[in-house]
């Protein structure tokens, strides 16, 4: 939920503005848009974009000449999703006007331990400070340049592009345990409708995007990812709750 609200903090600031989720185009072929600007929000994932927003950049076409920016949330290191989203945009013909990242609480739970409520409280203030200034800077319709380090740029896809393989099928990992109370929620807010219940407890159906919202978001913690999240913490946005993910799934 971190991309979300931020999404929702950059809304509220620059007026005029809606937020359009990307599951919800998953399925349609070119993504056209007549904005005059386009602020993709999304999280970075181990260095790069998400599967499913590199796709969606993929299709872009707008229908005008627009400005096209990106704001991602992480962890710790930036990796190379900025210099990415250049790329892809630029094997479209279309212009990158610039990205910025916000760093906030992690959620990439088989590989982290979850911040404590202190280091998260700190985050958010610091990201609400970042938000106001790339607000500022989207307003004015300036471009800013993302600098490229190729040594890093090039150790940073390597990692990415080997972690990518075979990402959907990484659900086989997951389960729900004794705790499970088969409320469903896992179900309702997958983005790409990958989770169905079968027998009472959630199946994975091999098109995950490893967003890791089932885990997070259920009320029991039931769900686990093999050994390696049991009795870890959880963590969301707290102001991000089970029916705001719910409207960002793709339509039926």
């Amino acid at each position: 939920g971190n991309s979300l609200a931020i999404a929702r903090e950059l809304h509220d600031r620059l007026e005029g503005s809606n937020i359009d989720p990307i599951a919800k185009h998953s399925d349609e072929g070119a993504v056209s848009t007549d904005a005059d600007a386009l602020v993709i929000v999304c999280p970075l994932y181990f260095f790069g974009l998400p599967a499913l927003v590199a796709d969606f950049v993929q299709r872009l076409k707008p229908e005008r000449e627009s400005h096209i920016y990106a704001v991602i949330t992480r962890g710790s290191s930036p990796g190379w999703a900025l210099m990415q989203m250049r790329r892809i945009l630029a094997e479209r013909g279309l212009d990158f006007s610039g990205g910025f990242y916000v760093t906030m609480g992690t959620n990439y739970i088989p590989r982290y331990r979850m911040s404590t409520d202190e280091r998260v409280l700190r985050l958010f203030h610091r990201a609400q400070r970042r938000i106001e200034k790339i607000a500022v800077f989207l307003k004015e319709g300036r471009r800013k340049k993302s600098h490229d380090i190729p040594l890093f740029r090039s150790l940073t896809r390597i990692a990415y592009r080997r972690w990518m393989r075979g990402i959907h099928e990484k659900d086989r990992y997951f389960l729900a345990d004794e705790k499970c109370t088969s409320c469903g929620i896992c179900v309702r807010i997958c983005p790409v409708k990958n989770i169905q219940l079968a027998h009472g407890k959630p199946c994975w159906g091999g098109n995950c995007q490893q967003c890791f919202a089932c885990l997070h978001f259920c009320p029991v913690s039931a769900i686990q990812y093999g050994n390696r999240t049991v009795n870890k913490r959880r963590y969301h946005h707290p102001s991000i709750t089970v029916e705001d993910m719910m409207i960002q799934r793709k339509f039926d």
